[in-house]
């Protein structure tokens, strides 16, 4: 099959390969931009691509339209063009809108899915809950939000940023940092303050096929308090979440509701939020294959591989999958154990061991020594992950101390730059 497939960033996340890789197989030809120097690539990565253009920065808009000209010139239309990242979708859009490709959000349809104002109001008509919010449009008017709701807010940039320039402000001094951070971080310069939610995290995923929706899991999140007041990282999941009855109670048929309503057909959804014991509230959502992996997790037990299915679309228009099959109740607990490094050059990361576990699998690093870590409080500071299978809550807690035991990140100087380790025992107690 003739077709041209550019993928921007196709480092990142490492485990992305895996699309590209399917492509080429396909006959697609695959076509690679990042800032990334190429010897720097994952040697999956570049096997995946026919070719890869190195620009000196993503954020510099002239220099990636340059590359994707180049590749025009080169290779003739371009048919796709992605990056499976929230962070770019304003770009994605622009670059799409310029060279005339059909395929995904364009200038004039990407307002309610990269805004969370504008997505606000599409869950206000589905009746899901989410915070209240203010949009700022000036520091008073803000102040006035948050003297209302109280603190602590939450800071973050009004359009999708992948988990950065997101503060938690619990007093009027931090505010206004706060929202020259968020302003850093959001392509738009546009900032939301919302009400801080107390409760459990958890991250579900949907499958779209030729306009049927499946609920393929209810993930628990488990967030890292290693990051001052910066919003933190997830340090581990589990499937089936522990509130998975209630989430079908309150939220399922809602987000159902909602996914017809803005008239997604195909792909993959993901949806993140916060279980209170009032509501089940939701704060995020993501049109793609999310960066959890969840589709080695539903393969693995269904034989239902979503990503495959996204490919499938791309060549022939449809998913090419029976979704009847999939079942977010698992035979089995599955987890991802993600593992992060504070700021610093990696001067040795030593795994000796480790996969020597049967529970352990898909072992996915994304750190090397002599690699800088920035200390930014985004996916970027992520060294590995994991993913553990084990029958009973017990075994999950060994299979997470067994990991534990044989990682070691250290900088040039020898000193210890892992996050405080995620506390297992907590598992047995919620």
């Amino acid at each position: 099959m003739f077709m041209n497939f550019i993928f921007l960033s196709p480092n990142f996340p490492k485990t992305y390969y895996h699309f590209t890789k399917c492509l080429k197989n396909n006959g697609v030809t695959t076509l690679g931009i990042g800032d990334e120097p190429y010897d720097q690539l994952s040697e999956e990565c570049r096997n995946s691509l026919v070719e890869y253009y190195k620009v000196s920065s993503l954020e510099n808009y002239d220099e990636v339209y340059r590359a994707v000209a180049f590749f025009a010139f080169k290779y003739g239309r371009i048919d796709w063009l992605e990056t499976n990242n929230e962070y770019w979708l304003l770009r994605d859009a622009q670059l799409r809108t310029d060279f005339n490709i059909t395929t995904g959000l364009r200038n004039m349809n990407i307002d309610g899915i990269k805004y969370k104002s504008k997505m606000k109001e599409y869950y206000a008509k589905a009746g899901v809950p989410t915070a209240r919010y203010h949009l700022v449009d000036t520091l008073e008017n803000g102040l006035a939000f948050v003297k209302d709701a109280g603190y602590p807010v939450i800071v973050k940039p009004a359009d999708y940023a992948g988990r950065k320039g997101i503060t938690v402000c619990r007093c009027a001094e931090e505010l206004d940092a706060a929202v020259e951070f968020a302003a850093s971080k959001s392509q738009s310069k546009t900032i939301i303050v919302e009400d801080y939610l107390e409760g459990l995290e958890f991250a579900s995923v949907y499958t779209l096929a030729d306009g049927k929706i499946s609920l393929s899991c209810v993930n628990e999140k488990y967030i890292t308090d290693d990051q001052e007041r910066k919003s933190g990282l997830c340090e581990f999941l589990i499937s089936p979440a522990a509130s998975y009855n209630r989430y079908l109670e309150e939220l399922d048929g809602k987000l159902r509701t909602f996914i017809e309503g803005i008239g997604a057909k195909n792909g993959v959804i993901f949806f993140q939020g916060m279980v209170t014991e009032k509501k089940i509230y939701v704060f995020e959502m993501g049109y793609r294959i999310n960066g959890n992996n969840d589709f080695l997790v539903i393969d693995r037990f269904h034989g239902l591989n979503f990503m495959k299915m996204c490919i499938a679309h791309s060549l022939c228009g449809s998913m090419c999958d029976d979704i009847s099959r999939d079942n977010p109740l698992y035979p089995e607990y599955a987890c991802t154990l993600p593992v992060y490094a504070h700021g610093g050059t990696i001067g040795k990361l030593s795994l000796e061991g480790l996969r020597e576990d049967p529970r352990i699998s898909n072992v996915t690093v994304s750190g090397w020594e002599g690699k800088q870590i920035p200390e930014d409080g985004s996916t970027a500071q992520c060294v590995l992950k994991l993913k553990l299978f084990a029958p009973t809550l017990e075994e999950v807690v060994d299979a997470v101390k067994y990991a534990q035991r044989h990682i070691e990140v250290t900088d040039i100087g020898g000193k210890n730059m892992l996050f405080k380790p995620f506390d297992a025992d907590c598992l047995l107690n919620s």
